[in-house]
């Protein structure tokens, strides 16, 4: 999960934005974050995980640029 935390702020950062494909950034994020759903119960830590990962991912901008693509 960290790692794709880092490429979201990669992607958002004006010179390396070049190196993340959004398309890809999308797609890794959608699988890491079903696989942290099918174990996360409401109450854990996980749960607090991956409100963090939407954020995340929200916040780049990736999804709404690989839609346009």
């Amino acid at each position: 999960m960290g790692n794709v935390i880092v490429l979201h702020a990669a992607y958002m950062h004006p010179i390396l934005r070049q190196y993340v494909s959004p398309q890809e950034l999308t797609d890794i994020t959608k699988r890491v974050r079903e696989s942290l759903v099918s174990v996360a119960h409401p109450s854990s830590a996980l749960a607090d995980d991956i409100r963090i990962f939407d954020y995340a991912a929200d916040r780049s901008g990736a999804r709404e640029a690989a839609a346009v693509m």
